[in-house]
């Protein structure tokens, strides 16, 4: 008797149980998310906390020097014209990139034979590493025996250099790119077209507005959260650009790609000046955040405009 009551006390009552199997799913998703979150913040913290210190591969002794390696990173030459070719490489990509993904997702909004062919084949880049899309396009676009030259010697043009000259170079990492990275954005904006309401597009046909004003004065207006969060996306992108760059031209010749993700490498790997490489990093976090949440901040206020 004694027995039984103990294992009547020492057994979860049904409650306990239903309050166990409710839990159990919620604590699957927070106990990975928790690892991931960990994983992520220490080296993250780590790195902030190197921002603040002198420290260098290979030096006897690390001290703690504040802001120091911000106020120095800053006011270099080598920072701001990384800064300018950063705004340069991002405006530029994200501006044709984006012109060209509504052109084709307008044209692929349609059910003719190409459309369908072009829906079907459009992210055929995107199925490729990017630094590996990069290093193919590299052979391709190389100036002395790739295959695009060699096409366009049938047009007069024999020794085009692509990335080989400082006046080429920023034109032809932004060409990888907006090939690599258009189709992200055309997927994102033609999935908003084909979910737009057609009402208000047959309504204004049958008040007899033209193809051109239904586009732009009602389909962009209705689109323009989709399209703000593929530029959303792209911006951010952008801005750490590394792999399409250093595959393509390693951030030269000189200095004319080298955008603030390569200038932080550089600093850390070849300098060896690990704290100053991290600052520049810590930098375009911030400048990230910054301009993305007011990204954000226009995109939600676009949703409002138009009740969404």
């Amino acid at each position: 008797m004694i027995i039984d009551k103990l294992r009547r006390q020492a057994a979860p009552s049904d409650v306990e149980q239903a309050v166990n199997r409710r839990e159990k799913p919620y604590m699957l998703i927070i106990y990975p998310s928790l690892i991931v979150t960990i994983l992520f913040m220490l080296p993250f913290l780590w790195g902030i906390y190197l921002t603040f210190t002198d420290f260098r591969l290979g030096a006897a002794q690390t001290n703690f020097n504040w802001f120091e390696n911000y106020w120095s990173v800053m006011t270099s030459s080598n920072f701001l014209r990384a800064a300018w070719r950063t705004t340069q490489f991002t405006l530029i990509t994200i501006s044709i990139e984006l012109g060209l993904a509504f052109a084709l997702s307008i044209m692929m909004n349609t059910e003719t034979i190409m459309a369908k062919v072009m829906r079907r084949i459009i992210s055929f880049p995107l199925m490729i590493a990017p630094i590996l899309a990069t290093l193919a396009l590299k052979l391709m676009l190389n100036n002395k025996f790739g295959v695009v030259n060699y096409l366009l010697s049938f047009f007069g043009k024999e020794d085009f250099p692509w990335g080989a000259s400082p006046d080429t170079s920023m034109f032809t990492v932004i060409l990888v790119d907006v090939w690599i990275f258009t189709p992200f954005m055309v997927l994102i904006i033609l999935a908003g077209l084909r979910s737009l309401p057609k009402d208000p597009m047959e309504a204004a046909s049958v008040d007899g507005a033209s193809k051109n004003n239904i586009l732009f004065r009602i389909t962009m207006p209705i689109l323009m959260p989709t399209i703000l969060v593929a530029v959303i996306f792209r911006f951010i992108d952008c801005i750490k650009a590394f792999d399409v760059i250093w595959g393509m031209t390693a951030g030269g010749p000189g200095d004319s790609t080298t955008v603030f993700s390569i200038f932080g490498y550089v600093l850390s790997f070849s300098s060896m000046d690990i704290a100053k490489g991290n600052t520049v990093l810590v930098i375009v976090w911030l400048i990230n955040m910054f301009l993305g949440t007011k990204l954000i901040k226009f995109w939600q206020a676009s949703k409002d405009r138009i009740g969404g």
